[in-house]
């Protein structure tokens, strides 16, 4: 004979510890003994499982919450076993095991595992300064995502995987900001990144609407080298005396100090008295390879946000005027949408020296030439006056401040090496002729993926702003929502601003005019290395 071990009623219920163990309970039904009661609480949210075996006739099972309220039902026909798996939070619990007809004895199986990873962001659960770490739970029922937030102090190679999930699930990796560093790896369940310090989030999380199971999540970082800085070889002219070299050196110091590229810039410094600026070597690649770039690339959260932003398509859409093709007159200054596909949506022109941050290998890319002439033999050939700039002097030695009335050199040498290491835009050619079809302005620069304006967002989601004049184009890395800074609008057909450059002084050290250089040393913003990180350098967190 079997004992009734289980309560018969709501209020006798047999109480029961339940924990991640599964533990088998026997007991039996029948005529006399209709119904069986088990009680149990959860002091956190778990995934409870059930199963109900052993059966010789029909019985149910049904799952209910302290107020006698059905939560779940298992109600196979006949003698099929029943399971019930649930999230449930919180709170005391009855599981009712009900004959349907004659007698029977069972074998109930129950579990509850503690559901430690939050269901949001903001609740996701703290795994700590990852090293190696080895976390298994579950998805399903109203459990549909888990949030793991982990902490990585230095420069490291972040390894997740997802081993042996029992349901189609997926992983993201996260910046703090929220924005996604990886997305739902296709094989392997894999996602590696190299990654700066700082804090991200990782969501695991059903890839089909209704996909549930049990997964078990590694997690490793392992720390890379320190990271080295860019590196330039300066080489000069005749007549080029030690105080302008000097100023070299620091200008180049200012951007070293504070990228962590492992590659070497090749710059040619030598006078000119009617010139001032630098004349890049340029390469050019499809739109599709300068994504993958990218992507290869993100180290920070605002790579992660830029990427978010550029289409995965073969070409751009861009907002474009005074082509010989315009439809509202060949020349004309009113904006068209161009999204033919044609070469100027394909193609994307930077100089060597962002390649080299990319990662793209030189040889595969096609030479586009140069901006004002130059040598293939160096990234870049800087012209400068060597008396001084638009009628001031310089000062060369920002140490003990710049005079009043004089420019600061250092600053502008700084500058001038930004544009070389790609803060540039293909505009500046536009602005200067009219003659050509659009496909022809196969000009687009890296920093142009991330140029609107209002004109660009009103013809559509993700048209890149390409005009010359009024418009009022803006720096933005997140499809145009947040505007960073004004673009220039053009020499001859704007507001008197190259295009490649900040329309506000205030902006950093790529402004278009002279004033934040006069009598002040002139400093590299926030806004200029986001400008930088974005096109494809790292820049130093720490």
């Amino acid at each position: 004979m079997t004992i009734d071990r289980a309560g018969n009623s709501f209020d006798t219920a047999r109480r029961v510890a339940l924990n991640s163990r599964s533990q088998t309970f026997r007991d039996s039904l029948s005529h006399t003994d209709r119904n069986d009661f088990y009680r149990f609480r959860l002091a956190q949210h778990s995934s409870f499982q059930m199963a109900l075996s052993g059966l010789r006739a029909g019985a149910n099972a049904l799952l209910l919450n302290q107020r006698g309220q059905r939560v779940a039902t298992a109600q196979r026909p006949g003698r099929q076993a029943e399971q019930i798996q649930q999230q449930l939070g919180a709170g005391t619990y009855y599981l009712q095991v009900s004959r349907v007809d004659g007698s029977t004895s069972y074998n109930l199986r129950m579990s509850a595992v503690p559901d430690l990873a939050g269901d949001r962001r903001n609740q996701a659960r703290y795994l700590g300064p990852l090293g190696r770490r080895q976390v298994r739970e579950s998805i399903g029922g109203s459990d549909r995502q888990d949030w793991y937030r982990v902490q990585v102090n230095t420069r490291s190679r972040l390894s997740l995987m997802l081993h042996r999930p029992t349901a189609d699930l997926g992983l993201q990796l996260l910046w703090s900001n929220g924005a996604v560093l990886h997305q739902w790896p296709t094989t392997n369940h894999l996602v590696q990144q190299t990654v700066a310090p700082g804090t991200y989030f990782v969501r695991v999380a059903p890839r089909s609407p209704h996909a549930r199971g049990a997964y078990q999540l590694d997690l490793r970082a392992a720390a890379l080298p320190t990271p080295s800085k860019l590196r330039f070889n300066f080489t000069y002219g005749e007549g080029v005396p030690p105080s302008f070299r000097n100023a070299l050196e620091e200008a180049g110091q200012l951007w070293s100090q504070r990228l962590t590229d492992d590659v070497q810039v090749n710059i040619h410094f030598q006078f000119d008295n009617d010139v001032a600026g630098g004349a890049s070597t340029l390469v050019q690649y499809t739109y599709s390879q300068v994504r993958q770039a990218l992507v290869s690339d993100r180290t920070s959260g605002r790579d992660a946000i830029a990427l978010q932003s550029l289409p995965n398509s073969p070409a751009l859409n861009l907002l474009m005027n005074y082509t010989s093709d315009n439809p509202n007159g060949s020349g004309s200054a009113e904006p068209y949408l161009d999204n033919d596909g044609d070469a100027n949506n394909r193609l994307i022109r930077m100089t060597t020296a962002n390649a080299k941050a990319l990662g793209l290998n030189l040889a595969q890319g096609v030479p586009a030439g140069t901006f004002a002439g130059g040598d293939s033999r160096y990234d870049a050939v800087m012209l400068m006056p060597q008396s001084g700039l638009s009628g001031y002097a310089w000062d060369t030695n920002r140490k003990d401040g710049i005079a009043s009335g004089a420019v600061d050199l250092v600053g502008i040498l700084a500058h001038e090496i930004g544009h070389i290491l790609g803060f540039s835009s293909g505009i500046d050619a536009l602005d200067q002729s009219n003659t050509q079809a659009d496909d022809q302005w196969t000009w687009v620069n890296t920093l142009d993926l991330f140029r609107y304006s209002s004109d660009s967002m009103a013809a559509g989601a993700g048209v890149r702003d390409w005009t010359v004049g009024s418009h009022d184009a803006f720096f933005s890395i997140n499809g145009g929502t947040t505007r960073l800074s004004s673009f220039g609008t053009g020499i001859y057909h704007g507001n008197s601003t190259f295009p490649g450059h900040w329309n506000d002084d205030a902006s950093g050290i790529m402004s278009s005019t002279l004033a934040p250089f006069l009598g002040q040393p002139a400093p590299i913003s926030q806004t200029d290395m986001t400008a930088l990180d974005v096109i494809g350098w790292d820049a130093r967190t720490t």
